[in-house]
């Protein structure tokens, strides 16, 4: 005799839990590694000065959720899918940021002597400063052979 309770809808909703689990775990480790590289890429453009965007954080986990009528369908709702990396020092060690007279002036803009006498400026070239006071203004820095110039972006 058949067993008919394999094929009962209270059955086939169970079993599609089941495989809805599978599928999460499944989405889940795929998310994990997209956001990963992702941040990877971020953390390099960020300690090499290039962006300034905040760190993206971990996106939510796939969990299983359950309709009203009581079958199974993963949501993009549980805790972040794993924790956030830690950040790497953005700053060299022993950085110094000397921004000297203003020299000239550009298309580009206001360019500042690198460094001051017995004061050596010690920031790699393409370095951004955040914004520094007094007025908030944000430089970047251009090596050349003979030290170097801060130019004025914003």
């Amino acid at each position: 005799m058949i067993d008919f309770s394999e094929f009962s809808v209270e059955r086939t909703k169970e079993r599609a839990k089941e495989g809805t689990a599978e599928i999460c775990a499944t989405l889940n480790r795929n998310l994990k590694v997209v956001y990963l590289n992702g941040f990877e890429i971020w953390k390099q453009e960020w300690v090499g000065e290039r962006t300034n965007e905040p760190a993206p954080e971990p996106p939510k986990s796939f969990v299983v959720a359950v309709d009203g009528e009581g079958w199974a369908y993963p949501s993009q709702t549980g805790p972040g899918v794993c924790e956030k990396p830690p950040l790497p020092k953005r700053f060299p060690e022993g950085l110094a940021i000397v921004i000297g007279p203003a020299i000239m002036t550009s298309p580009e803009g206001t360019w500042y002597a690198a460094g001051t006498p017995g004061n050596p400026d010690t920031a790699p070239d393409g370095f951004v400063t955040a914004p520094l006071p007094p007025d908030g203004g944000v430089y970047k820095r251009r090596r050349t052979g003979l030290g170097g110039w801060w130019l004025r972006v914003s």
